[in-house]
């Protein structure tokens, strides 16, 4: 009867064993079967991940390209205030006006044409204060060489050129194109 059971028992142990076997080292993880409906929801899932991306990234483009459109105005606008800035000098500051140009100058601003002809632009309040020879230059008028002109009050006095000139410049003056 012992030899029985010992039989009995490697004959259930050699056809247990396989199964076992088998099923131990086959995991859900290394099954390389998969179902087409499976195939097709992981799809899905993947396709839909990839719209939102898409649509979140367009997003993004959009709302980038709008802040360039308006760093773009604010450049163009500065670009402006730069082109039109009045400039202000404590000292005597060397300037150069070439032809059609013209420089309008704030009250107490003090010029000297150093090279080149000048004429005065005035106002209806008065000419250019020539310290110098102690006269007032009026609308026009050729402004000569090396005197001291002081500009009253802001109301757009300056001098323009036809050709070229060089001056010295005390104050806050601004050159104009025309």
């Amino acid at each position: 009867m012992k030899k029985k059971i010992v039989l009995i028992l490697i004959i259930s142990l050699t056809l247990i064993y396989p199964v076992i076997g088998f099923s131990s080292n086959n995991t859900e993880n290394d099954d390389p079967l998969i179902t087409l409906s499976y195939l097709d929801y992981r799809l899905d899932e993947f396709s839909t991940e990839v719209d939102e991306n898409i649509s979140n990234q367009s997003i993004i483009v959009e709302t980038l390209e709008n802040k360039i459109l308006e760093q773009e105005k604010t450049i163009t606008s500065l670009e402006e205030k730069i082109n039109n800035l009045k400039v202000s000098s404590s000292t005597l500051e060397v300037v150069e006006l070439s032809e059609n140009q013209k420089i309008i100058l704030e009250a107490g601003s003090e010029i000297i044409l150093r090279a080149g002809t000048a004429y005065a632009i005035t106002s209806e309040q008065g000419g250019l204060s020539d310290v110098t020879s102690g006269v007032d230059i009026q609308q026009d008028e050729s402004i000569p060489r090396n005197h001291q002109l002081i500009i009253p009050r802001s109301d757009g006095r300056g001098l323009y050129v036809d050709s070229y000139a060089i001056f010295m410049v005390t104050g806050v003056y601004e050159i104009i194109n025309y």
